[in-house]
């Protein structure tokens, strides 16, 4: 008898973890938007796993532009090395993302493919590389402290599957692995995805 109790419990603890296991793995996968490339103005990526989505601050000054979390900056015009950089940020209930660069190298020169990544830049008025990269400031999972993280070579890439010069449609999917600004810390991003609409975007 109590041999079939200890069987009875230990499969209760088994479908137990396992449900929970899945029902987590399962929430993080519907709290992140679809991927699609009609201009949605959708954004997301899980940060160790955990969903990070935009979010406009209270304070209407503290945007990269007025009602919307995500914005996007120009570098080299009117040259070869074109490039764009999507600035995305959560300006209130902070759970692990504050802010993230998505720098794309001559984007709009060489539209949809594969963008390898390599070393990062941590803000928006730095001379911009010759090179795609990822970098955010964000909650460290080890400390609860605000770190930068950036990519390095060959620590992920930005997959863009529309680009449409003409519509301002921009979108993709993106993976990567950041390392710590001065330190050994490394975060995973995955199930990156975004459809921005730039001509609609508030």
């Amino acid at each position: 008898m109590k041999r079939k109790t200890n069987l009875f419990i230990m499969t209760a603890l088994f479908f137990l973890v396992g449900g929970m296991g899945c029902e987590k793995e399962k929430d993080a996968k519907d709290q992140l938007p679809p991927i699609t490339q009609i201009g949605a103005n959708t954004f997301g990526c899980l940060y160790n796993g955990k969903v990070f989505t935009p979010l406009k601050p209270d304070l209407q000054f503290m945007q990269p532009s007025p009602g919307s979390p995500i914005a996007m900056y120009g570098y080299y015009h009117d040259t070869d090395n074109y490039s764009n950089l999507i600035y995305i940020s959560r300006g209130k209930n902070i759970i692990n993302i504050q802010y993230l660069h998505l720098y794309i190298y001559r984007l709009k020169i060489k539209g949809v493919g594969i963008y390898k990544l390599e070393e990062a830049v941590y803000d928006t008025y730095s001379t911009q590389p010759f090179h795609s990269y990822i970098s955010c400031r964000a909650v460290s999972p080890k400390t609860g402290k605000y770190k930068f993280y950036g990519s390095y070579a060959n620590s992920g890439n930005i997959s863009i599957m529309r680009c449409d010069l003409d519509k301002y449609i921009y979108s993709g999917t993106f993976k990567a692995t950041l390392k710590e600004l001065n330190g050994d810390e490394v975060i995973e991003i995955t199930n990156g995805r975004f459809d921005l609409d730039f001509k609609t975007l508030k």
